[in-house]
């Protein structure tokens, strides 16, 4: 598993190529755009829709009197985003189970229940790297509701629940700094949002209802610093240190490592993202756990986008000494955006919890037990006005393997119709 390790680090700084193969790079791409000008142009980044990333820099920066030739943005404030959106929804299940719970379905986790799932807002100021400029930014992000619960980082947001379902939670707050190297250097400081998956906890930044299985195998968010470095268009390189899965303060004291490794076509109509996590999570330090993501999103017309998703977990004596605990998936998915404001989606999904402990429900201690876990998933987003957003959905799960997690833990399938509305505020 070790090697595994060095294999991530490996492809993390392979990316940092020389000087001469980054300007005949982006002279390629420079043609290749020239070449296709007349075609429609993409400009989705898997990464900022996973996990709500920074607005681009529009206004003037300050002269630095010391040094005419570099400037620093002294006037960011003028930049300030504030966002806000309120998200509701409810899940009709005809089982109608006993324990009010859709088994390991997460978010939309309550059965025939209403759920205020978000009042969602955050504040930011972009941190810019245009040209020779240096910038400083950040960002805060606040919710309340019962998402609120997915979003716990120990230290922080587990001391803010007011009630058994419902609380609040601070997923993202931190400053970050830009410095004038390439195309842009950037050093960002505090808790942010993992670099691992692709479906954003924010409503807004994603397309379907319900979560898939496979964000079982994947950290929320992290604390700690987070470098990332674009050597041209089409690459961004990041690597980071930080406290570990969910961990506004760390349970033992032990850095963890994530990096990524982001590339996206000269003519934007292709992005891929190889993304991993890894450190010891256990209160004593010594197991390590290890996780990967590898996505690849593809425009196929101008209106037709489809998405590839795989993830592996790994965890040192994850179940007991010496036994390792290891999972690993794939899910798809398909967007047919009919116009500006319809777009219809299916995603199929298969995730293997090899072990019996990766998938455990956020109100339940007790994990199914070791199988496969599928999902079909059938949805429509429709957005009636510039300010409402709706989402109907459908979504089948079934299992094998002899695991029963659904209807109280008496079958292996359920059958579910959800609605969820999300009302922009501002």
């Amino acid at each position: 598993m070790r090697s595994r390790h060095w294999i991530a680090v490996t492809i993390l700084l392979s990316g940092l190529a020389s000087e001469t193969f980054t300007e005949s790079f982006s002279f390629a791409c420079e043609i290749q755009r020239q070449e296709s000008v007349d075609q429609p142009s993409w400009t989705h980044d898997p990464r900022t829709a996973a996990r709500g990333g920074k607005s681009p820099a529009e206004a003037k920066n300050a002269p630095l009197a010391a040094r005419p030739d570099v400037k620093t943005d002294l006037t960011a404030i003028r930049d300030l985003t504030l966002a806000g959106s309120m998200v509701q929804g409810i899940t009709w299940n005809p089982d109608i189970p006993a324990d009010r719970l859709n088994g390991p379905v997460s978010y939309n986790d309550r059965a025939n229940d209403y759920q205020f799932h978000q009042l969602y807002t955050f504040a930011e100021i972009p941190a810019r790297h245009e040209g020779k400029h240096f910038g400083l930014g950040g960002r805060v992000d606040f919710l309340f509701g019962s998402n609120s619960r997915y979003l716990v980082a120990r230290g922080l947001d587990d001391q803010w629940r007011t009630s058994r379902l419902y609380g609040f939670a601070m997923p993202q707050l931190y400053v970050e700094s830009a410095l004038p190297i390439a195309e842009g250097l950037s050093l960002k400081a505090g808790k942010f949002f993992g670099l691992i998956g692709f479906a954003s906890d924010r409503a807004l930044d994603r397309f379907f209802y319900s979560f898939p299985s496979i964000s079982y195998a994947e950290p929320a968010t992290h604390t700690g610093m987070l470098a990332s470095f674009r050597p041209n268009n089409s690459w961004t390189l990041r690597a980071g240190l930080t406290r570990g899965w969910d961990n506004w303060e760390d349970n033992n004291d032990k850095l963890a490592f994530t990096g990524a490794v982001d590339w996206k076509s000269c003519d934007e109509q292709t992005s891929v993202v190889f993304a991993f996590h890894t450190g010891p999570e256990d209160d004593a330090g010594l197991n390590n756990r290890y996780v990967h993501s590898f996505l690849v999103e593809q425009r196929l017309s101008q209106r037709v986008t489809c998405v590839l998703h795989h993830d592996l977990f790994w965890e040192d004596d994850g179940v007991a000494s010496p036994q390792d605990a290891d999972g690993y998936g794939i899910r798809t998915q398909l967007i047919y955006q009919a116009s500006s404001t319809l777009g219809t989606g299916i995603r199929l999904e298969w995730f293997r919890d090899d072990d019996g402990v990766i998938v455990t429900p956020v109100d339940s201690d007790v994990n199914p037990g070791a199988g496969n876990y599928y999902s079909l998933t059938l949805a429509v987003d429709w957005k009636p006005s510039q300010y409402l957003t709706l989402r109907p959905e459908a979504r089948w799960d079934w299992t094998s393997g002899g695991i029963k997690p659904f209807d109280d833990a008496s079958a292996p399938h359920q059958f579910l119709l959800g609605l969820q509305a999300i009302y922009r505020l501002w």
